[in-house]
């Protein structure tokens, strides 16, 4: 009994966690919205799901989950940057990937 309940109390903590590992997600769904894979429809459904998460949140945790958000839609949003330098600026792989890290981070 006494697993059971350590078990219980560990699945608590991650459930109150849920959002903080859902918003990354939920921003990188929205990627799909755009070109070129044409999912209009999830430009309604990614930011309706954060924005009824952040209803049900504390106005701290809720700008934290906006901030995941966010940094999951730039994260899985970038890689159209390379293109743009590589392909159609023409630039060689190495200062094309050396130009996305300096503008990430």
């Amino acid at each position: 009994m006494l697993v059971f309940s350590h078990l219980l109390l560990k699945m608590t903590r991650l459930f109150n966690w849920k959002w903080e590992i859902m918003a990354p997600l939920f921003g990188a769904l929205l990627t799909f919205a755009f070109a070129p894979y044409d999912h209009a429809y999830l430009a309604l459904v990614a930011p309706a799901l954060i924005y009824a998460s952040s209803t049900m949140l504390s106005t701290r945790r809720a700008v934290g989950v906006g901030y995941l958000f966010g940094l999951g839609l730039f994260g899985s949003g970038i890689w159209w940057v390379y293109i743009s330098i590589h392909d159609f600026g023409g630039a060689d792989p190495l200062s094309a990937g050396l130009l996305v890290m300096l503008l990430v981070g």
